[in-house]
């Protein structure tokens, strides 16, 4: 089974616009990183191309369609 890292970078200074950022890891292999804000999460991948932004209603939806108990 795959260990997973998540490393959390904020911004220092309270910032209005800045996102919190979440680096994902699999053993030493870096996923990709989650990027959340106030308006949406979003997704971009270790490639660092084509991210994927969804607002925070359509996650909610999402979640409870797609996310297992």
């Amino acid at each position: 089974m795959a260990t997973h890292k998540v490393i959390m970078r904020q911004p220092r200074d309270k910032i209005v616009n800045s996102d919190v950022v979440f680096v994902i890891k699999e053993g030493d292999k870096k996923l990709g990183e989650l990027h959340v804000s106030k308006g949406s999460i979003e997704w971009k991948p270790s490639n660092g191309r084509f991210k994927r932004r969804m607002r925070w209603s359509k996650f909610a939806k999402f979640m409870e369609s797609e996310g297992v108990r």
